[in-house]
């Protein structure tokens, strides 16, 4: 072989990281577009155009059901089969309490059912259900009066 010849054809010892730094973009951009769709992991609260202002005062009981049917007392998680007994420990201490029970829009009714039946058998007489405002661009805002900006 000609001296000339060898750096044109042969094989080269190097690594072509090109690929590899293609693929981890693109994968950089999936991470960043799915990221804010997975929430923070709430549950997501079923619309409505007139919201009820539930669980805002400090002393109500939030039991809060997400759409993987984790269930949380004021945001402790607990299993499902203990909630009667968490929920009439809490009602013997301050039967005063509200319970406002906010559950994901994607549960089936019969889950929801699940949580009330719990609260009633354990002391409480009615329960808040939370809703969040639907954002209607027809009920989001009442038109301006004449001269007012």
């Amino acid at each position: 072989m000609d001296p000339s010849e060898r750096g044109r054809g042969g094989v080269r010892a190097e690594i072509n990281v090109t690929p590899l730094v293609d693929v981890c973009l693109v994968l950089l951009i999936i991470f960043m577009v799915v990221t804010p769709l997975l929430g923070n992991g709430a549950a997501e609260l079923p619309e409505t155009s007139h919201p009820a202002k539930l669980g805002e005062r400090r002393d109500d009981l939030v039991v809060t059901v997400k759409g993987d049917q984790t269930v949380l007392v004021d945001e402790k998680p607990i299993a499902a089969a203990a909630l009667r007994a968490v929920l009439r420990d809490v009602h013997e201490r301050s039967a005063a309490r509200q319970l406002v029970v906010r559950a994901d829009r994607r549960l089936a009714y019969g889950q929801v059912r699940e949580v009330l039946r719990a609260a009633n058998e354990s002391g409480f007489s009615g329960a808040g259900l939370a809703t969040k405002a639907k954002n209607d661009a027809t009920s989001a805002r009442p038109s301006p009066r004449q001269g007012e900006p």
